[in-house]
């Protein structure tokens, strides 16, 4: 897009940093994958027969795990670790932290919580060096518990597109003694949002399960597919909860390049980035712009809905309406009202960063959705939130301010966290990177 100022990083790329985004297991070999799960599950953990699952805001936060691999403690001083830091301190004191890291991360970690006084509420597993976990906790698996045996279940879907990222879900329920089990239907954590009486899920994944699955299971009589697949979803993960799909029923586009000038040289700019052809999200994971706020008096619950355009006005850069798929965000807002819920729009910025060797620019979504969120009751609660004023984009301190001051009119304290920008460059941010194992 011309018109607009060159905004480049502030920080360095970490080498085997992976971004959210990547993948390097195919489509043809996530849906063979998929359909050998029915085959080999005498081998898995029965699934639980009262399955719960671990709410995204209700409850204490007793439990969270934090995948750091290697490379993020490899170079001194590096901006991530910086971030984890001060993240791992602004954790209530109630929380334990359950840390997957590799052999050599293992040492400098076990000698940092020590250091900080955070060594007994820290519990260490400990991976090969050359098992290559990436950083984004939240997706490989969902956590279930039996509701009447109590038992804790790490439960996985039938494929998932991150390879080694499919070793957390054993490795770490090995370690705290859990249950590990799989499902026939595709899902990612990061695309699912659990409230007290529902759960919502992006709707593109209920589509994969379909076309991945659809051979191998029987409909009840006169139960059409769609369904089935939800009466499984909820079979499997939550029975008393209510599923609810989340999507846009207006048209989503696919990622896109364009060609612009820029300072008479020509550009490449890169937008919509993973929206793949006949997605219904316009965001490819829901967490990075829903987050659950709690009920309000009137007994509905609260959903808090990124707002492309609110944070143009803020940031008075109406310029950037083009990319920012604003229609569609409010499409979503309409739908959720539609479901029952309250909504609150909080501002969404769309924003850039130029590599001026490359001559490219790549827009995504400076989210502050994707955030912690802690409900013990209505005069304790709490949310963590990353922040993005930093570097070239100092301007983004207004709409940091602006979620920070909507939290605390709902009745939140808000913890500020540091430079998220390096997460959000490769496509997310606080609630990617972590996952809540219990709550109490």
């Amino acid at each position: 897009m011309e018109g607009l100022p060159i905004r480049k990083r502030h920080f360095d790329d970490l080498q085997h940093f992976k971004s959210h985004i990547w993948r390097d297991v195919s489509a043809k070999s996530l849906e063979r994958k998929a359909l050998s799960v029915t085959f080999l599950k005498d081998f898995l953990d029965k699934k639980p027969k009262h399955p719960k699952l671990v709410e995204s805001s209700g409850g204490k936060i007793s439990n969270i795990l934090f995948s750091i691999p290697n490379y993020i403690l490899i170079v001194e001083n590096n901006h991530l670790w910086d971030v984890y830091q001060d993240l791992l301190l602004k954790l209530p004191g109630h929380s334990k932290i359950t840390i997957i890291t590799n052999e050599k991360a293992s040492i400098q970690i076990d000698k940092w919580a020590k250091d900080v006084g955070l060594i007994h509420r820290v519990k260490l597993v400990v991976i090969p060096d050359y098992i290559n976990i990436s950083i984004w906790a939240e997706d490989a698996y969902t956590i279930v518990q039996d509701n009447i045996t109590k038992e804790n279940y790490f439960i996985e879907p039938n494929s998932f597109v991150r390879w080694e990222d499919g070793f957390i879900a054993d490795f770490v329920s090995r370690e705290l003694g859990w249950k590990r089990t799989q499902l026939p239907l595709y899902f990612e954590g990061g695309n699912m949002l659990v409230g007290d009486n529902f759960f919502l899920m992006g709707a593109d994944y209920p589509i994969v399960s379909l076309k991945y699955i659809k051979d191998l299971i029987s409909s009840r009589k006169s139960e059409s597919k769609s369904r089935l697949i939800t009466r499984l979803y909820q079979k499997y993960l939550d029975v008393h909860k209510k599923l609810i799909y989340v999507g846009s029923t207006l048209p989503v586009p696919s990622k896109q390049s364009n060609k612009f000038m820029l300072n008479g040289e020509e550009w490449e700019e890169f937008f919509f980035q993973k929206n793949e052809g006949g997605t219904v999200q316009p965001i490819f994971h829901i967490d990075m712009f829903i987050s659950l706020a709690g009920r309000v008096k009137n007994g509905k619950y609260r959903l808090m809905i990124g707002d492309p355009r609110l944070a143009t006005k803020i940031l008075e850069l109406p310029e950037v309406l083009k990319y920012a798929m604003a229609e569609l965000f409010d499409n979503i807002a309409r739908n959720m009202e539609k479901a029952g819920f309250e909504v609150i729009r909080n501002p969404l910025p769309l924003i850039y960063l130029d590599d001026t060797e490359k001559k490219e620019r790549s827009w995504f979504f400076a989210t502050s959705n994707n955030l912690m969120v802690e409900i013990i009751d209505e005069t304790n609660k709490t949310v963590w939130m990353p922040t993005y004023g930093y570097g070239d984009w100092k301007v983004l301190q207004k709409t940091d301010d602006f979620n920070k001051k909507l939290w605390e009119d709902l009745g939140f304290k808000v913890i500020l966290l540091g430079d998220f920008h390096p997460f959000i460059q490769n496509s997310g941010s606080l609630h990617c990177i972590k996952k809540y194992l219990e709550r109490g």
